[in-house]
């Protein structure tokens, strides 16, 4: 289970380079993230940043250092 603020990891497929973020929002089907950019490390979910629905199954929550 995911909610508003969790560390994510996620895996693109065809990828070895995975990608992190925090997530901003959760609904039934989805988890949104905001995804972690070049100079910014989202923390909160609250970033102003435009969330990409990312299917739960491909989410591994991570610890906040990482």
């Amino acid at each position: 289970m995911f909610r508003k603020g969790d560390r994510v990891r996620y895996l693109p497929p065809q990828s070895t380079i995975p990608e992190f973020g925090a997530v901003s929002s959760v609904t039934e089907n989805y988890v949104f993230v905001k995804y972690d950019t070049t100079i910014t490390k989202m923390l909160t979910g609250e970033e102003p940043y435009t969330a990409k629905a990312t299917h739960p199954e491909d989410l591994t929550k991570v610890f906040r250092d990482d």
